[in-house]
């Protein structure tokens, strides 16, 4: 494959600055624009104490992965997947459809030019940035993990061919312990609203009366949304974690994927919010 980057572009580990675990998420565009981009998949903070162990990774583990994604997702071909010999980071994953190269890249974050992002050039396809997304998480978990996170959360990634499901797409554990509401009306108003937002980007809308609903302490229970025909809906199944019911289109999975996993960005941000007070009240009482 030609490789089309400018040489700035390729991973370099004294510019990349990490930013906290997210979950990321794919962009459409609306009805008509074949067009999809990859949202809020960064480098975790720290990422490169994780380098020694992506220098032994079995980079052929990736290959074999895409190459089944596709297999799934019949009308793609894999293309290839590119490592940074001096990090071990993934720099390049690609898929073809119709002669066509989709691909996410390692490359400069335009807002800020000492971090990078892995981002969608040239994508089309819904089930093209499903796969691609999908190994790119995977390999950014597998940084994070290196790194001492334990934030599989924030590691989501959509899985399936005729029915989907977001793999290990949950709440943060904290949850589970958490005292009073974590979230109010006003934060639930905008939530929906948001939703309706992103649901559009895919076509698709929330139906009527259907709207996402939360539990008395504030966490999302379900989502569901529509095209003409069918209904998809997460729904949280008395744990932490969303289970899938009739998911059968890659663009339902991908809307339902960005409206619960905004909520669950939201609930590490308080966490992180709530962690940095603390920290700061018991440096006041030393």
């Amino acid at each position: 494959m030609t490789d089309m980057r400018e040489p700035e572009t390729l991973a370099s580990p004294e510019r990349i600055v990490g930013r906290m675990p997210r979950v990321s998420t794919i962009v459409g565009y609306g009805a008509g624009v074949d067009r999809f981009d990859i949202s809020g998949l960064h480098l975790p903070i720290g990422w490169e104490q994780s380098v020694p162990r992506l220098l032994q990774l079995d980079q052929e583990w990736f290959v074999k992965n895409l190459k089944n994604d596709c297999i799934q997702q019949w009308r793609l071909t894999p293309g290839t997947v590119e490592f940074d010999e001096q990090t071990g980071l993934l720099i390049c994953a690609s898929v073809h459809k119709k002669g066509n190269e989709q691909r996410i890249v390692l490359s400069d974050n335009f807002f800020d030019r000492d971090q990078r992002i892995y981002r969608a050039e040239g994508i089309s396809d819904i089930d093209a940035a499903i796969v691609l997304h999908s190994i790119v998480v995977r390999h950014v978990r597998q940084v994070a993990s290196s790194a001492g996170y334990q934030t599989e959360e924030a590691y989501a990634y959509i899985r399936g061919s005729r029915s989907y499901k977001s793999q290990d797409l949950m709440l943060p554990l904290f949850t589970e312990q958490a005292q009073g509401e974590l979230t109010d009306e006003a934060y639930q108003d905008r939530f929906r609203s948001d939703a309706k937002r992103i649901a559009a980007q895919f076509d698709l809308r929330i139906p009527a009366g259907d709207y996402p609903q939360f539990s008395q302490s504030g966490l999302l229970q379900m989502v569901t949304v529509s095209p003409e025909a069918s209904y998809g809906v997460y729904w949280g199944n008395g744990s932490t974690s969303f289970g899938p019911h009739n998911v059968a289109q890659p663009e339902q999975a991908a809307a339902l994927h960005a409206i619960v996993g905004s909520h669950v960005n939201h609930l590490l941000r308080l966490n992180e919010r709530n962690i940095a007070k603390s920290r700061f009240q018991d440096s006041l009482n030393f």
